[in-house]
């Protein structure tokens, strides 16, 4: 232990001693006192952690981080000029459409059958007819 806590040792170690000789409620007073103390350093470090949350390390909208934050970091890469995207006079390159396919797949849904009968009981719950 270093010399501040021996200090901190002995003036709790006579502070107790005071306590105990001017009898239980003094006692009473102590504990509820530590009591209120750890509560309110558990409620200082709720609040410390708080204040340390922007919009970079928790849920917050960037709105809410007030003008001492530092703005999102911009690129450090100089503009060139030219627009986002395909540039004009590139050729692209893509398969094309043909009228002879190799091979035709139809992809339907498999219960294509059933609504018709879907309807039916829809109409049946109601009691009216799928016709109506």
């Amino acid at each position: 232990m270093g010399r501040h806590e021996d200090r901190d040792t002995e003036r709790l170690g006579a502070q107790v001693r005071d306590a105990y000789e001017h009898g239980p409620e003094a006692v009473s007073q102590v504990a509820t006192l530590s009591a209120w103390v750890q509560a309110l350093e558990e409620e200082n470090a709720a609040l410390r952690a708080r204040l340390g949350t922007t919009s970079h390390n928790s849920g917050k909208p960037p709105s809410s981080d007030g003008p001492e934050v530092k703005p999102h970091p911009q690129s450090q890469r100089p503009a060139t000029g030219r627009r986002r995207g395909g540039q004009r006079g590139h050729t692209g390159h893509s398969v094309q459409l043909t009228d002879t396919p190799d091979a035709v797949q139809v992809h339907a849904p498999a219960l294509w059958g059933l609504r018709a009968e879907c309807g039916r009981r829809a109409a049946a719950a109601h009691g009216a007819t799928a016709g109506d």
